[in-house]
């Protein structure tokens, strides 16, 4: 079954090699002044040996106020990031593709993209966020694709763009994601390219992405169910339509204060296309999409 990415949003990413985006703007040795006058703080040093005692290969390098190091562990390649305190923010492992969640290799090769060249993979871990997986593609451009644990493709980006950057959870948010979903609920990601900020959620094994306001007031909700699911009105509407024998990729619903809305999306001769109706059946548009 084909995968269809929640997000398609373009984040940029400068590497300093492979799949570790580092973005750095300068790069210099720890003990001494670069050409800048920048030099690790001990606070970040000590973090970095507490952390990993037995690195080796290690190049430092700055992005703004974050202190980015580049190494080796056992013969795999690492990096991570930290703030001027020494705080940890987030590292990345590199792993081969027979090393990545079983549930991602499935989805992976299940998915449009199965038949692309990996170019690498990684597991990325962040400051108060559940750890994803990373599979970078090879072509003109290349790609990136996200991954929760169980296999969700949470989004998609250009490589040569800016992921690289650490997320932020305000207390704020994790309180209302907390108060929605329960405490056990992990955040995934998190976009701020819209107004307010949406945040990919994983209520046990569900992926969600939850909208909030500027003041964390949630707005919507959005998550994908299996056709079986779908209400019987909303089924019917689509079968009797002019394009009830093509074939579904998926589904979701969409919850809000209003109530909530059904999205089927299905193809339609060499497009992509969705329905959006109603939970009694009414269909409100159909869209051709990339």
């Amino acid at each position: 079954m084909k995968t269809l990415s929640f997000r398609r949003f373009i984040i940029g990413i400068i590497a300093l090699s492979g799949m570790f985006p580092v973005a750095c703007e300068q790069i210099f040795e720890p003990e001494s002044n670069s050409s800048s006058g920048h030099m690790v703080p001990k606070e970040v040093l000590q973090s970095f040996d507490s952390k990993y005692p037995n690195a080796a290969q290690i190049v430092w390098g700055m992005n703004f106020i974050f202190y980015i190091a580049d190494f080796v562990v056992c013969s795999t390649r690492m990096q991570v990031w930290f703030d001027g305190q020494g705080n940890w923010l987030q590292s990345r492992k590199s792993l081969r593709m027979e090393q990545l969640a079983e549930p991602v290799i499935i989805a992976f090769f299940e998915s449009e993209y199965g038949d692309w060249e990996v170019k690498d993979a990684c597991l990325l871990e962040r400051k108060g966020m559940a750890i994803i997986y990373l599979i970078g593609l090879s072509g003109d451009k290349g790609f990136l694709l996200y991954y929760s644990g169980y296999g969700h493709l949470i989004q998609m980006s250009a490589e040569n763009e800016n992921a690289s950057f650490p997320r932020f959870v305000a207390p704020e948010l994790r309180g209302a994601v907390n108060r929605l979903f329960g405490q056990a609920a992990a955040i995934l990601e998190i976009w701020t390219e819209l107004p307010g900020v949406q945040v990919g959620i994983l209520d046990g094994r569900e992926f969600i992405i939850a909208a909030f306001d500027e003041d964390y007031n949630w707005i919507s909700s959005i998550s994908e169910i299996g056709k079986a699911i779908l209400p019987v009105p909303v089924l019917n509407a689509f079968e009797m339509s002019e394009y009830g024998n093509r074939r579904i990729k998926t589904c979701r619903v969409q919850v809000n204060r209003e109530g909530q809305t059904y999205m089927i999306y299905f193809e339609d001769g060499a497009k992509n296309k969705v329905m959006r109706l109603t939970e009694t059946g009414k269909i409100l548009y159909v869209l051709a999409y990339d």
